[in-house]
């Protein structure tokens, strides 16, 4: 005996519904796994050298140009990692527990106890061009 079995519309759409979700998944994960090649890919960051003297804030760092050299240090408080954006007094104030850092971006005032990471960088004299490394 063969029993005639059919299946509700309700239980139709929702298998439909879940065997269509794998194509956007995959491309979902596809499109992830590209920007994160393409994030590190792009490891350095370009800044003319004609920059104008003083503290610049960039998304995450901090460029310093005095007398004509360049310090480069992380926008990210050692403490918890909250982005730097305030300059006042010749210190850099975290704003989420106050953190200080001086110019060199030696901690001056906890509860951070590291300094701010430094940036390596290069001059590119022919392009006129400053080149900052990051990894």
């Amino acid at each position: 005996m063969q029993a005639n079995k059919k299946i509700s519309r309700h239980r139709f759409f929702r298998t439909l519904g879940g065997i269509l979700m794998f194509p956007f998944f995959y491309t979902w994960i596809a499109s992830i796994q590209r920007h994160k090649k393409i994030q590190a890919g792009n490891k350095e960051l370009i800044y003319p050298l004609d920059l104008s003297a003083g503290v610049h804030f960039e998304d995450q760092i901090i460029i310093i140009k005095e007398s004509g050299e360049f310090t480069i240090l992380s926008s990210r408080c050692t403490h918890l990692g909250c982005k730097i954006n305030k300059f006042e007094n010749n210190q850099f104030i975290c704003p989420c527990h106050g953190s200080a850092f001086d110019i060199e971006g030696s901690c001056v005032k906890g509860p951070a106890g590291k300094p701010l990471q430094k940036i390596s960088h290069s001059i590119d004299s022919e392009n006129k061009r400053l080149i900052i490394h990051l990894s």
